[in-house]
């Protein structure tokens, strides 16, 4: 009989991929369950996408209201109502108010501007030779103001105008004017406008050249310095007919809380004339229907219900957002009992009740009217402490605050997503677990499997050997 060897035939196959030994959809059968336990973790991620969109529509939101607060805060300023406009009629000024400006109209005649004085020395043959050396030059202005300059570093015309220009105190600016035959000139003008900053003297101390160059104005027996043109002169401005001279044309102390700007002189008055300005009124209204109508139109999108599809919006049935809804509703109902502008209508403001999203619409006619005709009544409606701009500031400050409704209800979002988090965490731990030990257990059936194959097959070839050999 002859007998077959089984050291080849018995050796087990090589396992590449899960199922490859056995044959069987292990691998598939694997994914399967895998898959179907995943799904606990598609359900926690599709429940913490939906309170992420609410933490984020929280968000928008909660900027948008921080604008309303900040429109109503501009409606409970003071400044916004106090603002003064000022109307000129004529030429030769021009003027600006400050709040404190109180209304009224003044007759202004410009009979002189301030001027600067302007002096001049002999020539230089050489903007950058030394005058001697050393010196100290002493500046004396008509209001009585010395101030000294140190020369000795450069006594050059160009050194000189260096110095000069180079220490405020003096009073004085320096310039050259160079007259194209090799002469040069230095030009002081007084810094500043008026009688009172006129130079009353120069003098040069140190240096006997600068000394003869440069020395001006009494006890000075013979000077190679001169005024150019007139000398400084005051700004004479008549205001209902009262005289009023100023060192400068900017004349900020003759009316109170008014600035007039002196531009040129005048035959004839002009006039002046300081009102209520309902500018920054009526930019205040306008900012705050428009920062309102941003809340209401976002709180409306994303409460919104698709009664065809059945399907409700991000915020849609949120008891927040109706809280939120009511503040702000309550905070409209302002009146002003006794006054013509006893409403917001009154004032052109109501509800858009074409848009079906709670907005407002302005009437600019009607807010201009009532500007104009009733800014007392307007007032009372918006400012104080009953008024739009508080109470809407009262509720935002309420909605937006540290423990108001919106960051409660974020934090209360954020907890349940970070317990959703932790869910998470945990089912896809035990899901890796459980594949890991049923990916074990088929592995070790594969081999099983493989094992019993292979064994099948020596069996069937020995048997085969068996039978040709008894042939």
């Amino acid at each position: 009989m002859t007998t077959t060897s089984s050291t080849s035939s018995s050796a087990l196959p090589a396992i590449t991929s899960l199922g490859s030994g056995s044959n069987l959809e292990l691998q598939d059968i694997l994914d399967k369950l895998q898959d179907n336990e995943e799904v606990a973790l598609t359900n926690i991620q599709t429940q913490q996408s939906e309170i992420q969109s609410k933490i984020t529509a929280y968000g928008t939101i909660k900027s948008s209201i921080a604008a309303l607060q900040t429109a109503a805060q501009a409606l409970a300023s003071a400044d916004t109502y106090n603002a003064a406009k000022a109307t000129v009629t004529g030429d030769g000024f021009t003027a600006t108010a400050k709040a404190s400006a109180t209304t009224g109209t003044y007759s202004i005649k410009v009979d002189s501007l301030a001027t600067a004085e302007t002096l001049k020395t002999g020539a230089f043959s050489s903007r950058t030779t030394a005058n001697g050396t050393g010196g100290t030059l002493t500046v004396t202005l008509a209001d009585g103001t010395t101030a000294s300059v140190d020369l000795s570093s450069d006594t050059s015309l160009n050194g000189i105008a260096g110095a000069i220009n180079g220490n405020s105190k003096l009073g004085i600016k320096a310039s050259i004017i160079s007259d194209g035959s090799g002469n040069s000139y230095l030009m002081l003008t007084s810094s500043a406008t008026g009688t009172k900053g006129a130079v009353t003297g120069l003098s040069v101390s140190g240096n006997t050249t600068l000394a003869s160059a440069l020395n001006y104005g009494s006890g000075v027996t013979s000077s190679n310095v001169s005024r150019v043109g007139d000398a400084a002169t005051d700004a004479v401005v008549e205001i209902n007919g009262i005289t009023v001279t100023s060192a400068s044309n900017t004349v900020d102390t003759a009316i109170d809380g008014i600035t007039l700007t002196l531009t040129d002189t005048m035959d004839t008055a002009g006039t002046l004339r300081i009102t209520t300005d309902t500018t920054a009124q009526a930019t205040a209204i306008q900012n705050f229907v428009t920062a309102y109508n941003t809340v209401a139109s976002q709180i409306a999108t994303a409460t919104a219900f698709d009664t065809s599809s059945e399907t409700g919006s991000v915020l849609t049935g949120d008891g927040t957002i109706r809280s939120i809804q009511t503040m702000l509703a309550q905070a409209l109902r302002v009146t002003n009992s006794g006054g013509d502008i006893a409403s917001l209508a009154d004032l052109g403001i109501t509800t858009d009740t074409d848009a079906k999203n709670g907005t407002l619409k302005l009437d600019v006619n009607a807010m201009t009217e009532a500007l104009v005709n009733n800014p007392d009544d307007v007032k009372a409606l918006l400012f104080g402490s009953s008024g739009l701009g508080t109470s809407f500031n009262t509720a935002t400050t309420s909605i937006l605050q540290t423990g108001g409704v919106i960051s409660t209800r974020t934090d209360g979002l954020q907890t349940t997503y970070d317990s959703l988090q932790d869910n998470y965490d945990r089912t896809k731990d035990r899901i890796d677990a459980d594949i890991s030990t049923i990916r074990a257990k088929f592995v070790a059936l594969d081999a099983f499997v493989a094992q019993m194959n292979s064994t099948s097959s020596y069996l069937t070839q020995q048997f085969a050997a068996l039978t040709k050999s008894n042939s």
